[in-house]
């Protein structure tokens, strides 16, 4: 309280019962919290014209309880339940989705679709969700699908190497931890994958090697070139394969 008037709050307090403005709006909200969306898998193969099952879980993430208590941190709490789960295809339409148990009211809620199978190819899925205060993913999470002609692997001949444009997943973001990065693309080819920080400066870098499947995973560790640990934050990766550059945001939690 301050000054013990019953309708005037330090910022103390505000912050204890959970009244706090971290968007800076002016207008102290309960726990302005996001949801998250954590497919099962980072990476899908299918088959050209069989649809595919996708599974994952998504959640309202609460804030860290930042309380002093002398026996620990305390509980982290969110008043927000998972409002409504969506899926897009290399930057297609959004498509909502449904609950596995056919109703949004939970903080946290598994989700099973059928995705339609896209062409052969490498392509980029997305998944977004919102909470019941409005608020969605500020980065929507990603996985990479590739999908093969048949029964043969994405690579498998030449001239379905050079029909493929390059695709490049990075997960999972934001990241308390390593970050992977997937890149498909032409099998026998080189790339070479530079990470920046927010200031364009390079922190690290790659040089890959596109096996015959035309498949390359690789971890970022959360490290710059000279071993120490990087800063939270965002950063870019940037990755140069033939002609092509592609690139993606990368969220760092420390």
């Amino acid at each position: 309280m301050k000054d013990n008037y019953p309708d005037s709050l330090c910022e103390a307090t505000a912050r204890q019962i959970g009244w706090v403005d971290l968007d800076g709006t002016g207008v102290p909200d309960l726990f302005e919290t996001r949801p998250t969306v954590r497919p099962d898998s980072v990476q899908y193969n299918g088959g050209a014209g069989v649809p595919m099952t996708i599974r994952g879980a998504a959640a309202d993430a609460a804030f860290p309880n930042t309380n002093p208590y002398e026996y620990g941190v305390g509980d982290s709490i969110t008043i927000a339940t998972v409002d409504s789960i969506l899926y897009r295809v290399d930057g297609g339409p959004w498509v909502p989705v449904t609950t596995d148990d056919g109703i949004f009211d939970e903080g946290s809620e598994r989700f099973t679709f059928l995705l339609p199978a896209p062409a052969v190819g490498n392509h980029l899925l997305e998944l977004q969700a919102r909470n019941s205060s409005g608020r969605s993913m500020a980065i929507p999470a990603s996985a990479l699908i590739t999908i093969t002609g048949g029964a043969g692997r994405v690579g498998g001949s030449e001239t379905d190497q050079a029909a493929l444009h390059p695709r490049l997943h990075a997960g999972p973001v934001p990241s308390a931890g390593g970050v992977r990065f997937s890149l498909a693309g032409r099998g026998g080819s080189s790339a070479r994958a530079r990470l920046y920080d927010v200031a364009g400066r390079e922190i690290r870098s790659w040089s890959l090697a596109l096996p015959t499947s035309g498949l390359v995973d690789w971890e970022w560790d959360g490290r710059l070139s000279s071993g120490a640990p990087g800063a939270g934050g965002l950063y870019f990766l940037v990755v140069e394969v033939g002609p092509h550059h592609l690139n993606r945001r990368v969220v760092l939690l420390r």
